[in-house]
């Protein structure tokens, strides 16, 4: 059984009326409830907001770690700004 027929509590947001009318025309659309499409974008958008902090929060533990190696910030710049150029620099050597 899907999580949409467990047990569900209501949850009132405020939207400005073209995003509601948009709501109304996929939910038409496709068959399914405004309810329905609304838990599903929500759904979604946790997910993803959930992957990205948890992806960021993973990174600053390996940077704080005592393996951590990073190449200086004005090298890097130095050597983007320099791609596509006759003087285009070689990579920053990590450190």
């Amino acid at each position: 059984m899907s999580d949409f027929h467990q047990i569900s509590t209501t949850l009132s947001v405020r939207v400005n009326p073209a995003l509601k009318d948009k709501l109304d025309q996929l939910a038409h659309a496709v068959g399914r409830t405004r309810s329905f499409i609304a838990e599903e974008a929500l759904k979604r958008y946790i997910e993803d907001e959930s992957w990205q902090i948890q992806t960021i929060h993973n990174s600053l533990l390996k940077a704080d770690s005592r393996d951590a190696k990073f190449a200086d910030h004005s090298n890097v710049k130095d050597w983007l700004e320099s791609w596509g150029t006759p003087h285009e620099k070689l990579t920053p050597k990590c450190k």
